[in-house]
């Protein structure tokens, strides 16, 4: 690499059903959901995520890293009474943390007026300013 170049920045987009009908894709987007759903203390699944994403009540977003395009983390969300609840985010919450600006353009155009994120007191250094600790969740005012 010289001086110039810059290591490839992750990306950060939607996964959508139809991507998922790939057996393959499936297999590693729910490998990545799995290892991720075990920061939830219990509240998602796999199998939870899997009835969500299918009936259309939760999104899937996906980090990949070039160039190998690896999926590095997902980022599992619910637009609901005017929240956008970011339910499942990692399983390295670093790799979710530097798109959660992106995140509240989304939340934004669900119409959302508000977002949260449940996680442990240390999410507060990773989150953007504006986001304070309510009970056991992490929200931002859009």
């Amino acid at each position: 690499m010289t001086v110039t170049e810059a290591p490839p920045r992750p990306i950060f987009g939607p996964i959508t059903i139809e991507q998922m009908r790939d057996e393959a894709v499936t297999r590693a987007v729910f490998s990545v959901v799995r290892e991720a759903c075990k920061h939830s203390k219990g509240r998602f699944t796999v199998a939870g995520v899997a009835q969500g994403l299918a009936s259309g009540e939760m999104l899937l977003y996906g980090v990949l890293r070039p160039p190998s395009a690896t999926l590095d983390a997902t980022v599992v969300a619910r637009p609901r009474e005017n929240v956008f609840e970011v339910l499942v985010a990692g399983p390295q919450f670093d790799d979710v943390a530097p798109f959660m600006e992106l995140l509240e353009k989304l939340a934004r155009g669900a119409r959302c007026e508000r977002m949260a994120i449940w996680g442990p007191p240390w999410f507060k250094n990773h989150l953007p300013n504006g986001w304070f600790m309510r009970e056991v969740r992490f929200e931002r005012v859009l």
